[in-house]
């Protein structure tokens, strides 16, 4: 268990507002068109790059841009899974907005998140 960890007087519970699980107010609305911008910024730039390499008016292609691409794919692929998580799986709002129903299902995407591909814990 962490440390740290202090009993929450119901006196302060009480104060809370109610969970409104069925429309919960997004927090994160900002993160699909920041990711965007990044992403068309990591594409124009990658993309010269290539094309300066590639016609030799920057030097030849060499090992470094064999690597750039499969990092541009990788940078990508997460680019659009912030996005589609964000859309459609619920990370655009705080966990307690969750409800009880979808609890353990987030529970279980946490917890499978902090796992190595070896299948050492972090």
């Amino acid at each position: 268990m962490p440390g740290n960890l202090q009993d929450i007087p119901a006196s302060v519970i009480l104060t809370w507002p109610p969970p409104n699980y069925e429309h919960p107010n997004p927090q994160r609305t900002w993160i699909g068109p920041w990711v965007g911008v990044l992403q068309s910024v990591m594409t124009l730039m990658v993309g010269t790059r290539l094309w300066l390499r590639a016609t030799q008016k920057a030097g030849k292609l060499g090992l470094d841009d064999v690597l750039l691409v499969p990092a541009f794919l990788s940078a990508t692929m997460f680019s659009v899974v912030v996005i589609m998580s964000n859309r459609d799986y619920g990370t655009d709002r705080h966990i307690w907005l969750s409800g009880p129903s979808n609890m353990l299902h987030d529970c279980a995407d946490t917890h499978l998140g902090t796992y190595r591909p070896s299948g050492e814990l972090d």
